[in-house]
């Protein structure tokens, strides 16, 4: 349930990170909406449609998974975004690029409270599958008969990594 008083609270104890979320939005949005309005003033938007719905396209994928899913929903809706664009957001459902594996290790790393070697005997470098919220990785316990039931359903998880935003 959306609670805004919350969500305040919350932010107001982090300011730099707002901040600098702020920051990273407005440098991949602006230019964007400068080119944008640029197209529309001269009336060249038809003209550079294709070109437009790359870079749109491009924008979601650095905003991260939800803006991803935002895209993605768009992309069956010709009828509001056009055809060029449709067809460029389609994209955003099986081309999703991947986080590194870096920040896949740190972030399971953090959740677990231990190193990866600890608990499992194998880590794939590369993900099995990656979409818009999750990536899947090949992870092999080093003993699941000793798991409780809460660590074996954080392992299953982690399997899938959520809401990491790409920002390439």
């Amino acid at each position: 349930r959306y609670d805004g008083a919350t969500i305040r609270k919350y932010w107001d104890k982090r300011p730099v990170e707002l901040q600098s979320r702020w920051t990273f939005f407005l440098g991949v949005v602006v230019p964007f909406g400068t080119k944008l309005l640029r197209n529309l003033t001269a009336g060249t938007i038809e003209k550079n449609q294709r070109e437009l719905a790359r870079d749109f396209r491009i924008v979601l994928e650095r905003l991260g998974p939800t803006f991803v899913k935002l895209g993605q929903v768009l992309s069956i809706r010709p009828d509001i975004v056009g055809r060029d664009a449709s067809d460029e957001l389609a994209l955003l459902q099986d081309a999703v690029p991947v986080f590194p594996t870096a920040i896949a290790r740190e972030v399971i790393e953090e959740e677990l409270g231990q190193k990866l070697e600890d608990v499992f005997s194998d880590f794939s470098d590369e993900p099995v599958a990656a979409a818009s919220l999750a990536q899947v990785r090949w992870q092999f316990p080093h003993a699941i008969a000793f798991l409780s039931a809460g660590t074996l359903f954080n392992l299953l998880s982690l399997s899938l990594v959520l809401g990491i935003p790409s920002y390439a």
